[in-house]
């Protein structure tokens, strides 16, 4: 497999949507999740860390993200679950089954700024990946809610940068897409698109080697979404090296159930399982980068995610999303990270293929 040249969904995501008027100045932009392509966990280091091998892929399943100049901070965020999709999916997934996402849904996103510099609350249309229909930026009817704040990647990202450039005040609106704690990286990308953010709102000519210092002391995540390409993942995650790899012609299905597994449970679990010798001895031989240069139809036999055999244990209902999706024509099925999304990469959209309604399920050409 050879690399996509044009490689549509990082053109279009590193694009910031910016406006700028002599009074005015706001920045728009839509951080998109990531996958897993296969996760070896190895032994705890001494940091602390666990050493990893895996594939992280861009997906164009995001959230929305607005930042203005304010007379004070602030924080908002509106949750996915406020809000309802009225197209069906390419699979017979229907909003009345789950909350079906569809990668190329026309959205009406109304700014809490506008985009004409008035501060006004007017609409735009755009075509974005997984924005609903006529989102409302309306606190009256209890779409916005407050967050935990001080616990957010994207306001850790603001205080990272205020403490060192003495950044101005600004609001930060966050709609969010990606469901949280489902192992596909979404507050990872939230805090990488506020750095990029900030550092074009305010002018701080930051360097990409700066960025990326900055991002990594964030989270381990962060800095692949700095390229926003396929990479090979090492270390603790925060080795990255860019890999031939091209999905477009697939289709994914992602399926994130109602539960969350956390990751600091999945680690420990892992760590017990494997010193008590309750894991299944496996054979690799060949790493997880030779693997993906295999044709797809071979990952279903090689390409493994180490926390499946903990996390389905605990959480039975990830192995049956998965069987489905095998049993849906997938040529490949895993779950993504420490779960619970469960994805499957298809030829063609799944037909017939419908989860409970409490589920939240994206489909999308890759």
């Amino acid at each position: 497999m050879k690399l996509n040249k044009h490689f549509k969904l990082s053109n279009y995501l590193n694009r910031l949507q910016f406006f700028r008027t002599p009074n005015f100045a706001a920045v728009l932009s839509f951080p998109n999740c990531k996958i897993n392509l296969g996760l070896r966990i190895h032994r705890r280091r001494t940091d602390g860390y666990h050493g990893i091998e895996s594939v992280f892929y861009p997906v164009p399943w995001c959230d929305a993200l607005e930042i203005i100049p304010s007379e004070k901070f602030s924080f908002e965020h509106a949750a996915a679950a406020t809000f309802s999709h009225a197209e069906p999916s390419h699979s017979h997934a229907e909003p009345s089954h789950s909350h079906a996402e569809s990668s190329h849904s026309h959205a009406e996103f109304i700014s809490a700024s506008g985009i004409k510099g008035t501060g006004s609350r007017n609409k735009f249309g755009m075509t974005v990946h997984g924005i609903p229909k006529q989102v409302r930026h309306d606190s009256d009817k209890g779409v916005l809610v407050d967050s935990f704040a001080d616990q957010n990647l994207c306001v850790k990202a603001y205080y990272l940068l205020q403490k060192e450039f003495h950044l101005k005040p600004v609001n930060i609106f966050l709609l969010k897409k990606i469901p949280l704690g489902s192992g596909l990286g979404g507050g990872s990308s939230d805090a990488w698109f506020t750095l990029q953010m900030l550092n074009e709102l305010f002018e701080l000519r930051l360097e990409e080697k700066k960025l990326f210092h900055y991002a990594a002391l964030l989270g381990s995540d962060v800095p692949f979404f700095q390229k926003n390409i396929p990479m090979l993942v090492t270390g603790r995650g925060e080795e990255h090296d860019k890999i031939n790899l091209d999905l477009s012609r697939y289709h994914i299905t992602i399926v994130v159930p109602d539960v969350q597994v956390s990751t600091k449970w999945a680690y420990e679990t892992f760590d017990s399982f494997r010193l008590r010798g309750k894991l299944e001895k496996k054979n690799h031989t060949a790493t997880v980068d030779e693997i993906i240069q295999m044709p797809v139809k071979k990952w279903k036999q090689l390409l493994t995610n180490d926390f499946e055999e903990v996390v389905f244990k605990k959480f039975p209902l990830l192995k049956e999303i998965k069987d489905k999706l095998y049993a849906s024509g997938a040529v490949y099925a895993s779950m993504s990270g420490s779960g619970s999304a469960v994805y499957g990469i298809f030829k063609t959209p799944p037909e017939k293929l419908s989860f409970r309604q409490s589920f939240t399920v994206f489909n999308s050409p890759l």
